[in-house]
């Protein structure tokens, strides 16, 4: 058995010996020179001094000087950011002296008063004067957000500190959850990290009466992987009345508070058990 081992071995090593010396190197040539944006996407708020749009060209070290220009292409729609409106471009040509690099195009964005939505525009490679071929991104899409957004003083990250019922101290728990506009709808907010989990939910934000509201049975996945319902809960953690809208209050300051708020595990060994019931207050950070 050892003499078997070491014949193996020893023909592994001839084996490995012949691939590493057949190995090629392969070299970036002259022919291999291309213009490309860095991404397909860039994003930005309005209210940013400038978005850095990069574009790459490849080329040889020893290359001659390159122009790379750009334009703005020619879209149409509700949500599309109009230059000289919602954006200025300094320069639509970048001079690469070395031949090759990164540089950036130079977005400034235009901020206003009004709540219109994040807006986009496509920047695309016109020409080069060397003539390179494009690489795989040659055109880029530039998102400006908008900062006015009616449920802005909700929008961000949260400490949740979540009070327990079931077992008060001992089983209190602590949330890290972040809140995003829901781009389908201005009314809702997105919200991930409830129960721990990284799954986003979307909760309806009233702000006449101040309210939040999640709809009862909205599912998640928890900690430990544990299948989840969001109910509006009891004290003493019978189940919930799977019905039940889960309101909560909001205030100006950003404040949130959701009080009854029961996780349910509702599928697996433990379906139907109740994780427990909160009382939370979400601080704005």
């Amino acid at each position: 058995m050892k003499k078997i081992v070491i014949n193996m071995l020893w023909l592994l090593a001839l084996v490995v010996t012949a691939t590493s010396c057949s190995t090629d190197t392969t070299l970036f040539g002259e022919d291999d020179s291309f213009v490309a944006f860095h991404a397909s996407s860039f994003k930005g708020s309005e209210t940013d001094a400038a978005i850095n749009v990069q574009v790459v060209v490849g080329a040889l070290k020893s290359s001659t000087p390159v122009d790379v220009t750009v334009e703005v292409m020619a879209d149409t729609g509700r949500l599309i950011a109009k230059e000289g409106k919602d954006f200025t471009i300094a320069s639509k040509t970048l001079e690469f002296a070395d031949g090759m690099g990164v540089m950036n195009i130079v977005v400034k964005p235009i901020d206003n008063s009004i709540f219109t939505g994040n807006k986009t525009f496509r920047l695309k490679l016109a020409s080069n004067s060397a003539n390179y071929p494009t690489g795989a991104i040659s055109i880029a899409t530039v998102t400006l957000s908008d900062d006015e957004h009616p449920l802005g003083r909700w929008i961000g990250s949260y400490s949740v500190a979540c009070a327990s019922y079931g077992k008060p101290g001992a089983w209190d728990e602590a949330w890290s959850v972040k809140t995003a506009p829901d781009p389908s709808d201005v009314n809702n907010l997105l919200i991930t990290g409830i129960a721990k989990s990284s799954d986003a939910i979307t909760a309806t934000i009233d702000t006449t009466a101040m309210t939040i509201t999640i709809k009862g049975g909205t599912e998640l996945v928890g900690e430990g992987s544990y299948s989840l319902g969001l109910y509006l809960g009891t004290e003493d953690l019978t189940v919930p009345d799977k019905g039940a809208k889960i309101i909560g209050t909001i205030s100006p300051d950003g404040l949130i508070h959701i009080d009854h708020l029961t996780p349910m595990i509702i599928a697996g060994t433990y379906k139907g058990s109740v994780w427990d019931t909160f009382n939370t207050t979400w601080t704005k950070q």
